[in-house]
């Protein structure tokens, strides 16, 4: 008689959560009342910034943290190495001078206007040694919004590089009017219109040796706690000026505990003991990661992913800003074995015809978008090896939302994840928010201590993305199945709605993105008289491919159903327009296909 071998039944998400979230373990969690509402917040660790990266800069002091080119108008090219110890020492002495100039301290809220640079760390690192807020300002936005964001959060003192500086000085008495601190620059205007504004060299200044003493042991800081405000952050302001984000200490940290507690999940669903998850989530690597930085720091998950370098003690190289070749040139250069950022640059990267095929990468995380369906397949193919990690997440919530890594997301490559252990996430009905089944499509909300519990002096937004349970409308559609995977179909603001049929902008991508010839695309609306939308896409096309619009309309067709099959394709010559975020800038390409097709459809009309 045949002997029959037993088939192990892999455990649930919510069966690996119960092992490891237990009392005792290093990932506790518990009960804990914030603002009036009882939150599962993490037990073990640190809950506070300042001493998280007073601890994680010592341990680290040797290596080397940042590689980054100085500020412009310096070349980008011309790059410099800095220590986790030379970060802190110069952190220790801007903290001190912010102290005795400026009588910063905790709940102080201390401006960052920059792209990414040393000189925004160090002074991103001395705010939080005071138990000081860093209020971090989008440098991408335009002029009107920045100042909206200057005035909304009053910052004693801004401290930005140079081209942000510019872009504010001619606004200087209007804000100083308003109550905002002076604005300096870290580096030199003199080949910028504005060549007479005041300027400071971080690099330089100094403070008594008693200030020094007084931050370095905290002696200010006794007022701090896990629901001190530890940062202001400012969403997109894609749908009209940004609104401003306040981050607790203890939501700010979040991260760390969810980001191992991926590997946790990902070791238990294998089925590795839990001793044997646990130990491989918090080991440390004796060889130092090599990272590329190329998300914008004022972006949640630009900072989130360098306040996680403290963790690990990683080489960040930063970017100031995105460019597909550099960021090749860099891989190459430095011998950088992690990329992480919204899919484009994992995408971009991947396609590049300048990546060597020897080149090897080790780990990869995106997210802030839908990423193609294809691309984590496409990664493996060329990486075997690759951890590859897809997560969604969104300013309100201090980053992650839901997260996972490994077989589950290649089983699953539609998916973004199952809530990170922190988090409930549930589907409600736009019209009646009445809660929907598995599978059932609708408004995605989220709840935990990582939400913010409210916008900043906005009553009127706070009260309309917010119930009074502490649930968060997200703005985004999508359902969860019933093994609790949460699918994002689109924004609700972005689904096309074709003759009374929806249409997610992810269903007509993915599809359009099986062709090899395409590099990117982008599914936006074209009015139409009878059903009132029509599908249409912009896509732009790899290195040496070609296609004409039919030639891509054809090769998709069959591959989606006929209400989703695209009326108007254009093709780009140039890349799509991207934010500094690297998130396709949906509004302009709507505006240019509109325009291109109703072009087309007057071409038509004379025929």
């Amino acid at each position: 008689m045949a002997t029959q071998t037993a088939v192990r039944k892999q455990p649930s998400i919510a069966e690996c959560d119960a092992m490891f979230i237990r009392p005792g373990t290093i990932f506790e969690m518990g009960p804990e009342m914030i603002n009036g509402r009882e939150y599962r917040v993490w037990k073990q660790g640190h809950r506070m910034v300042r001493p998280y990266l007073i601890d994680r800069m010592n341990k680290w002091e040797a290596r080397v943290f940042i590689n980054a080119p100085r500020d412009e108008p310096y070349p980008k090219d011309e790059r410099f190495d800095y220590t986790f110890g030379q970060i802190h020492a110069r952190a220790l002495q801007v903290a001190a001078w912010l102290r005795e100039t400026h009588g910063a301290g905790v709940g102080t809220r201390v401006g960052i206007l920059g792209f990414n640079s040393a000189e925004w760390a160090v002074v991103w690192v001395a705010t939080h040694l005071l138990g000081a807020v860093p209020t971090i300002i989008n440098s991408w936005v335009q002029p009107d919004a920045l100042v909206h964001c200057l005035k909304l959060s009053n910052p004693v003192l801004v401290l930005a590089d140079s081209k942000s500086a510019d872009a504010v000085a001619p606004y200087s008495e209007d804000l100083r009017a308003a109550g905002v601190g002076p604005i300096l620059a870290w580096s030199t205007m003199e080949h910028l219109k504005h060549k007479d504004h005041p300027t400071i060299d971080l690099w330089t200044i100094s403070a008594s040796k008693e200030a020094v003493i007084a931050v370095a042991t905290g002696q200010d800081t006794a007022d701090l706690t896990p629901q001190s405000l530890g940062s202001i952050f400012f969403t997109s302001g894609t749908t009209g000026l940004p609104k401003g984000v306040p981050m607790t200490q203890q939501g700010l940290l979040h991260n760390l505990k969810c980001g191992q507690s991926m590997i946790v999940r990902a070791a238990l669903r294998a089925g590795a003991p839990l001793d044997m998850a646990m130990a491989l989530a918090t080991a440390e690597n004796p060889e130092q990661s090599r990272a590329l930085h190329a998300v914008p720091m004022f972006h949640v998950t630009g900072c989130g992913g360098f306040l996680a370098s403290f963790n690990d003690g990683k080489k960040m190289h930063f970017m100031r800003r995105w460019s597909a070749k550099d960021a090749v040139d860099l891989l190459v250069k430095y011998n950088i074995n992690q990329i992480s950022g919204v899919p484009a640059i994992s995408s971009a990267i991947l396609q590049h015809p300048d990546l060597p095929a020897d080149h090897q990468l080790n780990a990869a995380m995106y997210g802030g978008a839908a990423p193609p369906e294809r691309l984590g397949a496409d990664m493996k193919k060329r990486w075997p090896d690759l951890v590859l990690n897809h997560a969604w997440g969104m300013t309100e919530c201090q980053g992650l939302i839901t997260s996972f890594i490994g077989p589950d997301y290649l089983e699953r490559p539609k998916s973004c994840g199952p809530p990170i252990p922190s988090n409930d996430v549930r589907v409600v009905k736009v019209a009646t928010r009445r809660v929907l089944g598995p599978n059932e499509v609708g408004c995605l909300e989220v709840r935990g201590f990582n939400v913010l519990s409210g916008y900043l002096d906005d009553p009127g937004a706070t009260a309309k993305a917010i119930d009074k349970d502490g649930w968060l409308d997200t703005g985004d559609a999508g359902y969860i199945d019933e093994d609790g995977f949460v699918y994002v179909s689109d924004r609700i603001k972005d689904i096309i709605i074709r003759g009374g049929e929806n249409i997610a902008s992810e269903e007509v991508e993915n599809a359009v993105y099986l062709d090899d010839r395409v590099a990117e695309a982008a599914s936006v609306p074209v009015p139409d008289d009878l059903l009132g939308e029509l599908v249409a896409v912009a896509v732009s096309l790899k290195p040496g491919a070609k296609a004409t619009p039919e030639d891509i309309i054809a090769a998709v067709a069959p591959r989606l159903r006929r209400e989703a099959r695209p009326a108007f394709v254009w093709v780009s010559n140039d890349l799509l327009p991207m934010n500094a975020n690297g998130k396709y800038l949906k509004s302009e390409i709507k505006k240019t296909v509109q325009a291109l097709y109703k072009q087309h459809k007057a071409r038509e009309a004379k025929l």
